[in-house]
Parts: C-alpha cells; structure tokens; sequence
C-alpha cells in the first residue's frame, strides 16, 4: 500500500498559492491539500470527459454564447448523474488509502466539493471546451 500511496503524492502539482500555515476545517484542508492537486493533475482529462458529454447531445453545447455555455456546464454537472459519477470516480481514484478514510467519512460535504471545484475550472476553461469528433 505505502508504494501506491508514495507513487500517488508524488505525482500530485504542488499548488503555491495555498497557504498551508493558516488555521482551516478539516474539510478545507483536505480540500486544499488533496482534491485541488488531483484537480489540477486530472485537467485535462475533465476537460476531455465534457467535450465527450456534450457531443453525445450532437455538440449543442459548442454552438451556444459564452454566457449559455457557462449555464449548460452548471446544469450538466449539477443534474447528469452519470456524467457526475464519472467526475466523481476520476478524482477518487487518485485518493491515498488514508485520503479515502476521511473521504468515506465526509463523501457528502466532500463530493459537492468536488463538483462546484469542476464546474468553476470547467467554466474557467471555455477556450478549451472545442467540439471534436
């Protein structure tokens, strides 16, 4: 287990702009010190499995305004519990042993977490978001 878990920290980003001195919950900590590394690690990856979602519904998303865009993101991710399932599983499969003790724990809070982080780096990224076949 400790080989698995040692090969995965090692390839989490190391995110400078997060003070790690300050007083946070437990669920901000873990938030800041686990799921936004995996985050920033799976980028590209999410950015893959929405343009994969949206072509499925024949790439109405790409032909949408910006401001329709960033709606379509919200709702998709926010109602398609398929497509939240497969966000979800992405970034818990990146979880140490000892993260998915605390994540089993706090899975409720946590995956709502996960979520609102994927929506805003989705919307952030709309220049990425291009139809492909």
């Amino acid at each position: 287990m400790q080989n698995r878990t040692s090969s995965l920290l090692a390839i989490r980003p190391n995110i400078d702009t997060i003070d790690k001195s300050l007083k946070t919950k437990d669920v901000e900590a873990f938030q800041n010190n686990v799921l936004r590394p995996i985050l920033k690690f799976q980028n590209d990856l999410l950015l893959q499995i929405f343009i994969d979602y949206t072509n499925q519904y024949k790439g109405v998303f790409f032909k949408l305004s910006d401001h329709e865009k960033l709606s379509y993101i919200q709702q998709a991710l926010s109602t398609n519990q398929r497509l939240r399932s497969l966000i979800l599983g992405t970034i818990v499969g990146l979880f140490a042993v000892e993260d998915f003790g605390y994540y089993k724990l706090n899975s409720s809070a946590l995956n709502k977490r996960i979520i609102t982080m994927t929506i805003q780096r989705l919307q952030s990224q709309l220049d990425y978001l291009t139809y492909k076949i």
